[in-house]
């Protein structure tokens, strides 16, 4: 649904005159402790370009992405995620 909207909307934005891509993200966390997560990261889905990226790090360390695929719809429900 959220890609469908996207679709109708637009998934750029003009922010400061300057085109921003809209991103969905998805955070996860590598720890154990369910009651204190940590943030260790996030995937990306850029729906304008496709991409998929996965973000690590943090403020002591800066951000590192890793291009992951280029994600593909063949219809409102089928996609392909071409690996990278």
């Amino acid at each position: 649904m959220i890609i469908s909207m996207g679709r109708v909307h637009g998934w750029v934005m003009d922010v400061g005159g300057k085109n921003v891509p809209l991103s969905i993200v998805a955070f996860f966390s590598n720890s154990d402790d369910l009651d204190h997560p940590s943030c260790d990261g996030f995937f990306q889905y850029i729906p304008v370009t496709g991409e998929l990226k996965k973000w690590t790090g943090g403020v002591r360390g800066g951000w590192r992405q890793e291009v992951l695929g280029m994600v593909t719809w063949q219809d409102e429900t089928h996609y392909r995620n071409d690996e990278k």
